[in-house]
């Protein structure tokens, strides 16, 4: 569960109601680097839930010794894990050639829109918050800005072959040569 390292995290704080757990990991914005739904947090709080300390008007949730132990499983897990770097458009851009690079350019564009002003708000809330913040956080929101930054230049790079007119799709003799398919009328 994504969210439990999040949660876990956050009641490392002391005891809060779900509502204030989605709130803080809203001011921390995390959802700008993360792939989360800070929304989703009610429901995961109740499914972590082992020991309930009860508020005289609304639950309030508590970090256990197991949940403390959970905690450093997962954060060990998470700098053990190797997994690539994997962006959505990868498999797209395979069959670039194939698409209908008006709409495709249509979409890049759009897709710049949305980012460039968080390039902006991110740098903003770096210089604002970034001596403040734990050295984790600080070292997050740097990795993410430069991510962020380095996203948008690709982006408009993409932009600019689509709407050069310079996609093209593979050149099946070079490949041949290359050994990367095998030679015509062979079958593997």
């Amino acid at each position: 569960m994504k969210a439990e390292i999040l949660i876990l995290g956050a009641l490392h704080r002391g005891d809060l109601h779900p509502y204030e757990i989605k709130r803080r990991l809203e001011a921390a914005q995390i959802e700008c680097y993360l792939d989360v739904d800070v929304g989703t947090l009610y429901y995961a709080v109740r499914q972590l839930a082992k020991q309930v300390g009860r508020g005289a008007e609304r639950t309030i949730y508590g970090l256990t010794e197991s949940g403390r132990t959970r905690f450093q499983a997962l954060m060990l897990e998470r700098f053990a894990d190797r997994s690539p770097l994997m962006h959505p458009l990868y498999p797209a851009l395979l069959f670039l050639h194939l698409a209908d690079l008006k709409q495709v350019a249509t979409l890049l564009r759009q897709r710049l829109v949305e980012l460039e002003p968080r390039e902006a708000e991110v740098a903003r809330l770096l210089t604002l918050i970034g001596t403040a913040v734990a050295t984790g956080t600080r070292f997050l929101m740097e990795h993410g800005l430069a991510h962020l930054r380095i996203e948008l230049e690709w982006l408009r790079r993409l932009l600019a072959e689509i709407e050069a007119g310079r996609v093209q799709g593979p050149n099946l003799e070079h490949a041949r040569i290359l050994g990367l398919i095998p030679p015509e009328g062979e079958n593997s």
